[in-house]
């Protein structure tokens, strides 16, 4: 795999999977997601020094995931991770390979102390992949957002770096395809 950041040619696909009900089903976006809607959101978010947005490719150059760090803050030296794979492409491996190569960056390289993200209680495929890779349940949100005309719980999990160095940080084949 070969990781960008994300530019205006991956916006299409973006719309795409964000409006597929295998990727939203457990997200929280306000559907239906438009490609317009999304060009405005890359325009005010790309320059953004508090996120990284990044697209995974394969060799053939074909968009299979979005991930990245949100609210990367320096003095508290944390930041919030997401993650979306191709519905094609569920179920394959690809999110852990994507999750152990962010959380590599994140700590390795950017020096985060602390990974945080939010998950769907339901999401039990995705929640077995952050437990998998250390993350440990910090609190329940209880109804926290409304979805499909109801209110929802959201769970917070986080991983700190000390936790993932003593895990022995596995080595990842993505390749930077440019300066992130």
């Amino acid at each position: 795999l070969f990781v960008s950041k994300i530019s205006d040619q991956d916006l299409p696909t973006r719309v795409s999977w964000i409006n597929d009900r295998r990727v939203n089903e457990h997200m929280y976006f306000d559907l239906p997601v438009s490609l317009e809607g999304t060009i405005n959101w890359y325009d005010r978010t790309r320059k953004d020094a508090n996120r990284l947005d990044l697209v995974f490719k394969n060799v053939k150059g074909i968009p299979v995931a979005m991930a990245g760090l949100l609210a990367i803050h320096a003095l508290f030296s944390n930041a919030e991770f997401y993650l979306f794979l191709d519905p094609e492409m569920q179920g394959k491996g690809l999110g852990k390979s994507i999750t152990s190569w962010i959380l590599n960056f994140a700590f390795l390289t950017l020096g985060l102390h602390r990974v945080y993200l939010y998950a769907d209680p339901e999401n039990q495929t995705a929640l077995r992949l952050y437990e998998g890779m250390g993350f440990s349940r910090e609190a329940v949100l209880r109804q926290h957002r409304r979805k499909n005309g109801r209110f929802v719980d959201k769970l917070v999990y986080g991983l700190l770096a000390d936790d993932w160095r003593s895990r022995s940080a596995p080595e990842s084949d993505i390749e930077i395809v440019n300066r992130l």
